[in-house]
């Protein structure tokens, strides 16, 4: 199993997370688990010109997942890679033409989410953690224009507005081993209910999506990202 440490990524790019050259307008995106056995959905608002590999990570902290998986995003025949990521790919022995046959490979901090979701109802798919294989979708689902925000480095933009369902916890077997947990945690009886209670905390709630949690680790992404540029990962 791949395990990667966003913070080297993000450190090994040092690539503001907008393109300020370009015009900013609002976009409204929803992030859906697909096969869930509980609904999980995130609704958020980014700006057009934030780079295709911060708006990666933005959908996954905003799900509520820790980061540390490799990550693909796709859409159609194109696979969206940073350079770090391809390094990693290639060190872990993938090779691109035999997996992604046929296949477009885009560096993801060249580009700009208004390049990938072009209209309404476009979409695109990210998967989480190629080992448990979380597959999402990513749609577009509204543009508006910035009526009274000037979208600029220390004014993202990047806000999440509402939200469905708690994220599953990592390394749990994918979407057949959340569903196991969640048959067991309804039977105190189960020989491994402690050991699943212990493993998804006290209180854990399957239908419960903390919005305050979810909009504090975004900020501190923005954090992050501005600490990179003012060089405080410089090695």
């Amino acid at each position: 199993m791949n395990y990667v440490d966003p913070h080297e990524i993000i450190s090994s790019v040092i690539v503001p997370l907008l393109d300020v050259s370009k015009r900013a307008r609002e976009y409204v995106v929803e992030i859906s688990l697909d096969d869930a056995p509980v609904r999980v959905l995130r609704r958020l608002s980014v700006p057009s010109n934030l780079y295709v590999g911060h708006f990666v990570y933005v959908l996954v902290y905003a799900m509520g997942w820790d980061g540390y998986h490799l990550t693909e995003l796709t859409q159609g025949d194109t696979l969206w890679r940073s350079t770090k990521e391809k390094a990693i790919d290639a060190e872990s022995g993938l090779e691109y033409d035999e997996i992604y046959s046929g296949m477009k490979v885009r560096n993801s901090f060249r580009a700009m989410v208004s390049q990938l979701l072009k209209k309404v109802g476009d979409e695109c798919s990210l998967t989480y953690d190629l080992g448990d294989s979380w597959h999402h979708t990513v749609r577009l689902v509204e543009i508006r224009r910035y009526e009274d925000k000037d979208i600029c480095f220390s004014n993202i933009g990047v806000e999440i507005l509402s939200g469905t369902g708690a994220c599953p916890p990592e390394d749990c077997g994918g979407v057949s081993g959340y569903e196991d947990i969640l048959r067991v945690i309804k039977d105190p009886k189960d020989l491994t209910y402690e050991q699943f209670r212990s493993q998804l905390g006290e209180g854990f709630d399957p239908a419960r999506f903390d919005l305050r949690s979810a909009r504090r680790r975004l900020y501190d992404y923005e954090r992050t990202i501005g600490e990179v540029l003012h060089g405080f990962y410089e090695r």
